[in-house]
């Protein structure tokens, strides 16, 4: 893909571009940019989770959450057999790090931002959309007021 002179041809082989921050603050919208700007494939935690909600029983938060950390264990998988990718998820350090250094490659992470008054509108919005199993009123309460801790140290995740 590519070969236009552009910026997928000036990307090194076997990068992973993680897309991380908070929820509500553009993750998904600006990954489904890049990923075809860059000639890479998306994996996205909540494509994942959403097709294991489809066949797993989710009767509860904690039910939703064990499946969103299997879902980035599959998201991992998944990335760790390809020469490249756009990754998406909230990516929380005290779990994530580790995991993402192993990757076979390059990683370069675009850290989204988001004013927590908009984050938590953005959320409210979509809450009620969302798949069941995601529990978007229970946990639109949290939204917004949670801190995270910005993007991983320049050294890398």
């Amino acid at each position: 893909m590519g070969h236009d002179g552009g910026v997928a041809d000036q990307l090194p082989p076997s990068t992973f571009v993680v897309v991380s921050g908070a929820p509500a603050s553009g993750k998904t919208t600006l990954a489904r940019a890049i990923a075809p700007a860059l000639g890479l494939p998306l994996v996205a935690k909540d494509t994942i989770k959403e097709a294991l909600m489809s066949v797993l029983p989710v009767p509860d938060v904690e039910a939703s959450r064990a499946i969103g950390t299997a879902s980035v264990a599959a998201l991992l998988a998944v990335a760790a057999e390809t020469s490249g990718a756009v990754l998406e998820s909230v990516w929380h350090r005290s779990r994530s790090g580790p995991d993402l250094q192993r990757l076979p490659g390059n990683i370069v992470e675009v850290f989204c931002r988001c004013d927590p008054r908009i984050a938590r509108r953005r959320y409210a919005e979509r809450a009620d959309g969302r798949a069941v199993g995601h529990f978007g009123a229970e946990r639109r309460r949290s939204c917004g007021t949670t801190r995270w801790p910005g993007p991983w140290p320049a050294a890398g995740p």
